[in-house]
């Protein structure tokens, strides 16, 4: 079926990447005194996205249907752009992530689907080649600056909390279908962490770091303080992430060590794994802690609090409040 409808497709992507992705990419690269971006030509190929891991839930309110698959994209799509007085290509656009679809409100008319939300769980991941430049010394960093403006545009128009709407029915509420109400918030508490690498080293071999943390939940992200001249960082950082369903989302967390000018910042460490929101997925690393305080608004709001060290148990309401202290992510 994608094989089918993907020709037709390019007529849309085309508006879209015109009217909608080149004046947000012209404002962002405006930061980078890099003017005139535009797309010149936009051809999509033939090769269509793949689809697989279709997952369909069946604990969801009887009003929707909610349906999650992985897409990987690796076609023969092709740019021209400009940029300044430099015009270039961007090819071998790969693009891969868990996409979810849901289907909301169900109706009793024929298409019996009111709406569609598509949207991103998690950032995906992108990459792509620019070809075409006379001579890349002349813009360094510049395939660095576009990858991650493309990947901050795509996170703007469907990662959530932000989503692609598509309205099937035209006596359904489109403010619902756009801008849902958030089932929860997660409350995220950075406080410190222990021995972490050192990464500026000084003449006599002595050393130390200028650590910052950086955390994702989809589009959303925070990032700490920078603490300088240290490994044993203390941070007390608190943000807020909304959540739009626990199932699938991630929250990812990074340190990276701070440089001065030009230079970029060094990377010091993640968790192993993606850290899974739902309660019995959760583990315990040393030596970053982290305080969290997960609340579904759908639920009741009497607060149930874990001591710390306790084990978690699966039999217990994960829709209730928690307040638990985790250990994330060794980073030496």
């Amino acid at each position: 079926i994608i094989r089918q409808l993907w020709p037709y497709a390019g007529h849309y992507v085309k508006d879209l990447c015109k009217y909608s992705i080149e004046p947000s990419i012209r404002t962002a690269l405006e930061d980078y005194k890099l003017s005139g971006f535009q797309f010149e030509k936009i051809i999509l190929g033939d090769t269509p996205p793949r689809l697989s891991g279709v997952k369909v839930y069946d604990d969801t309110s009887r009003h929707e249907i909610i349906m999650d698959m992985d897409v990987a994209y690796a076609g023969d799509c092709k740019f021209e752009v400009s940029v300044s007085k430099f015009k270039m290509g961007i090819k071998d656009l790969r693009i891969c992530g868990k996409m979810r679809v849901v289907m909301k409100p169900l109706v009793k008319q024929i298409p019996l689907v009111g709406g569609l939300q598509v949207f991103f769980l998690n950032n995906p991941d992108v990459d792509f080649n620019l070809i075409g430049l006379a001579d890349v010394f002349d813009m360094p960093g510049l395939s660095d600056i576009l990858r991650s403006i493309v990947t901050d545009q795509i996170g703007m128009m469907m990662v959530l909390p932000n989503r692609f709407p598509i309205q099937l029915v035209e006596d359904i509420d489109v403010v619902e279908l756009k801008c849902p109400l958030p089932a929860g918030v997660i409350r995220i508490h950075v406080i410190e962490a222990h021995n972490l690498m050192k990464k500026d080293i000084g003449i006599m071999g002595m050393g130390k770091s200028d650590p910052y943390c950086i955390l994702h939940l989809g589009a959303q992200k925070f990032q700490t303080k920078t603490i300088n001249n240290t490994i044993n960082p203390k941070w007390d950082f608190c943000c807020e992430f909304l959540t739009d369903d626990i199932r699938g989302q991630e929250i990812d967390i990074e340190l990276f060590d701070q440089d001065d000018g030009l230079a970029k910042d060094e990377f010091l460490g993640r968790q192993p794994e993606k850290w899974n929101i739902e309660i019995s997925n959760w583990n315990f690393y040393e030596p970053l802690y982290i305080a969290t305080t997960p609340v579904n608004l759908l639920a009741s709001c009497i607060p149930w609090v874990v001591d710390e060290g306790s084990p978690l148990s699966e039999d217990r309401p994960s829709k209730l409040p928690v307040d638990i202290n985790i250990l994330l992510g060794k980073t030496n």
